[in-house]
């Protein structure tokens, strides 16, 4: 026979991961796992194996945040084993959304689709319609990721129409962006601007703090490309700086490693010198990402052409390994740094 159920330290476990909730809305990722960890710790102790497995799908989306690819995905497969075991339906799906993003973060696509196929199929069955917006959205990402631009389109725009009916404004800002991302890659760089302006007012709507600071540095890169490295003077730099700075408490190394790399962008394309210290610490932050590693390598490019040698900033573009390319953000940033080299 299994032990009892120590109902009143499941409840706390319960209310700990509650406040794990909050506390990623709020951007804060150091408060949410560590009280992540304890609601795990209590909830085991407790003999609630459910309740458990429930956190551990919540751990897993944390230490992907955090830039802890592998034990995001152990965490999350591990999850996933004993919802499938305990016939949870829903939080199968909800788990597959997250090891999907740990599928798309490794540069692989089309894996995160057959996961987030599973998991759409899932909430129309229960009938979640924002839980399927959220992962047709995903879809698109994956979908986008791999180059099809015009299922990524067709994915976004359909996880938008529900999120406008449902009026939730963290999903419609999230379609938005990556309805943006498509107008970027596309050349559409006016076009992308404004749904980034518009995202961020969504996502201030919504209280999603990382959101509107990942709305602002996509801003600031627009600006930069539609300017050149004149329109990089003052504001632009102030604006990354400030983007830096609210970034340094979140505990998302990634995040912050890409807005370093953005403000060695700016200070590079103004001929500052001070962008090899920003650059650098973007390395070092994003070391270990298996395709933004190359983000400081391809923004230092801005300097290269600064300094007058535009052969060295040619370059950048061979040195990135063909994996790499399977992430948007390492294209626009390419992107980028084309259409600078092709200004006047």
């Amino acid at each position: 026979m299994s032990a009892p159920v120590d109902h009143a330290l499941a409840q706390s476990a319960a209310q700990l991961a509650w406040n794990t909730a909050r506390a990623l809305r709020a951007g804060d990722l150091h408060r949410a796992r560590r009280d992540c960890e304890e609601a795990l710790r209590r909830a085991e102790a407790a003999g609630h194996p459910a309740g458990a497995a429930s956190v551990r799908t919540t751990l897993g989306r944390i230490l992907l945040a955090q830039g802890e690819l592998a034990a995001a995905t152990r965490c999350l497969e591990q999850a996933l084993e004993a919802h499938r075991a305990g016939g949870r339906d829903r939080l199968v799906a909800l788990t597959q959304l997250a090891l999907a993003d740990t599928d798309r973060t490794r540069g692989e696509p089309d894996a995160a689709i057959g996961r987030l196929i599973e998991a759409a199929t899932a909430f129309v069955r229960s009938g979640e319609v924002t839980y399927e917006a959220g992962a047709n959205l995903q879809i698109g990402a994956a979908h986008h990721a791999a180059g099809r631009l015009d299922a990524a389109q067709r994915h976004t725009e359909l996880a938008l129409g529900v999120a406008r009916g449902a009026r939730d404004e963290a999903l419609i800002a999230s379609c938005t962006v990556r309805l943006a991302a498509l107008h970027h890659e596309r050349g559409r760089r006016q076009a992308a601007q404004r749904l980034l302006a518009d995202a961020n007012r969504h996502y201030h709507a919504a209280g999603d703090l990382p959101g509107e600071l990942g709305c602002r540095l996509g801003l600031v890169r627009l600006s930069l490309e539609r300017g050149g490295p004149h329109r990089a003077e003052g504001d632009l730099r102030d604006e990354a700086e400030a983007i830096v700075d609210a970034l340094e408490p979140l505990g998302d190394p990634w995040a912050l490693g890409a807005a370093c790399s953005t403000l060695g962008a700016v200070l590079g394309a103004r001929g500052d010198r001070l962008a090899y210290t920003a650059l650098a610490r973007a390395d070092r932050l994003l070391h270990h990402h298996p395709t933004h590693h190359v983000l400081p390598a391809i923004d230092q490019g801005w300097l290269d052409l600064a300094l007058g040698d535009r052969d060295a900033a040619l370059d950048r573009f061979g040195a990135v390994p063909t994996a790499a390319l399977g992430s948007v953000t390492v294209r626009l940033a390419l992107a980028g740094l084309r259409h600078r080299l092709a200004s006047p």
